[in-house]
């Protein structure tokens, strides 16, 4: 009798050891990921590195079918990808698989083709293929690239010689933007509705009513030149759309110096042909004269932090787009073309 226990124990004990899962008579194997230069080259942020508590997810696609065969959410943990929450790695059968990688975690649909993102979301992803052994295998996953785009604005006089005491932003609205965000899976890109796609569109405001979302200064940043400085603090996320017209409304609040309070003014530009590209910060200079207004956008990457491989942020791009109006408050349709077919 003793005997049987402890050979059923040493059966319990070797089963628990296996590396290999049986499922509907197919031999599955754990999978382990790396990530090179998590700490770099996935930073959110300047100051910012991949968070060691937050979870991502990476989904594993047969690379002939494109269908789901497993997910799962992982975290980092020194450095090194471990599953979230102490749960199991994924296991899959030997073959090749799309290893699509998202953060932050998301839950997929059903078929795990999509993922809705909500509005504001800095997503990062990648899409790896490798083989999957008939063992365990470790997989080394692509670096996380941005999958969304971003908007920032400047607004400024262009000379110093004016008599007006304040100049500054009190809103803009940014119309037609991509409405929803939908993330593509294999892919791993966010969808770009068509034109023949109804109600795609919607107007986003960047509202510095209170002052806060602008620094302002009334002399031009070391090396510019110009007066009152609108520089909005931190970029806004958008999700990617197709080179279509779109329109900006700007709204200011100036104060000359003899007058006892300030007057709002009311400024529509229509911007023609100008894509949003995945990973790409568009900088939208508005500058103010005394019988003109012109806009100038630069297209740089993400970020011009270095990330001790290369600078990022080179390859800077300026488009350029100029009207004269005939007076302030005008409204105005910039020609020209700023991008895009």
């Amino acid at each position: 009798m003793k005997i049987n226990y402890i050979l059923l124990m040493i059966l319990l004990l070797a089963i628990s050891c296996r590396q290999e899962e049986e499922i509907d008579g197919a031999t599955l194997y754990p999978v382990d990921f790396n990530l090179p230069g998590i700490e770099v080259i996935t930073r959110v942020a300047e100051t910012e590195s991949l968070p060691s508590d937050a979870p991502l997810t990476i989904a594993a696609y047969n690379s002939d079918t494109h269908e789901l065969a497993a997910q799962g959410n992982y975290q980092v943990s020194d450095g090194s990808l471990v599953p979230a929450d102490n749960g199991k790695p994924l296991y899959l059968a030997a073959g090749t698989y799309d290893f699509c990688a998202v953060f932050p975690a998301q839950t997929l649909a059903d078929d795990g083709k999509s993922a809705t993102i909500s509005r504001g979301t800095d997503l990062l992803g990648s899409v790896t293929r490798a083989q999957m052994q008939p063992k365990e295998t470790v997989i080394t996953l692509d670096d996380l690239s941005h999958l969304a785009s971003q908007v920032k604005f400047t607004l400024r006089l262009v000379s110093t010689n004016t008599t007006l005491k304040t100049f500054k932003v009190k809103t803009i609205v940014i119309g037609d933007m991509v409405k929803s965000g939908k993330l593509l899976l294999p892919d791993n890109k966010l969808y770009i509705p068509g034109t023949e796609v109804a109600d795609r569109y919607e107007s986003l405001t960047i509202d510095n009513s209170d002052g806060t979302l602008f620094n302002y200064s009334t002399t031009a940043p070391s090396g510019q030149t110009g007066s009152h400085y609108n520089t909005q603090k931190e970029p806004l996320l958008v999700f990617p759309r197709a080179a279509e017209p779109f329109t900006i409304t700007v709204t200011v609040e100036s104060q000359e110096e003899k007058e006892a309070s300030a007057n709002s003014k009311t400024y529509r530009a229509t911007i023609p042909n100008i894509a949003f590209e995945p990973g790409k910060q568009y900088q939208f200079m508005v500058n103010y004269g005394w019988d003109y207004m012109n806009f100038t956008v630069s297209i740089s990457a993400w970020d011009s932090y270095n990330n001790t491989q290369d600078e990022t942020g080179s390859g800077e791009q300026e488009i350029a787009s100029s009207v004269t109006v005939d007076e302030w408050g005008t409204p105005v349709d910039l020609g020209g073309n700023l991008g895009g077919e």
